[in-house]
């Protein structure tokens, strides 16, 4: 039992200390100002375009929509990893 709790804290520390390229993609501020912000930025334009009224943002029968949708690519990629393993 005591090597169980061993192994447990040195696999804690291991994963601690874990880190992945993408981290370091999504950590780079330049990543953020030229690709990110500009992406959710166009997405918030998209949103609007469909709003009844533009100058009130996003309308709740839209932002429900892309809710549903969201969940929906969730459910389907969930799915499709379990169905790979």
């Amino acid at each position: 039992m005591v090597e169980q709790q061993k192994k447990g804290v040195v696999l804690a520390d291991v994963a601690d200390k874990l880190e992945f390229a993408e981290d370091n993609m999504i950590l780079n501020e330049e990543f953020k100002k030229n690709v990110a912000i500009p992406y959710f930025k166009d997405i918030y334009k998209d949103l609007v375009s469909q709003s009844d009224s533009k100058s009130k943002g996003i309308n709740k029968v839209t932002l429900l929509n892309v809710s549903t949708f969201l969940i929906t690519r969730y459910r389907l990629v969930l799915a499709t990893a379990r169905d790979h393993r």
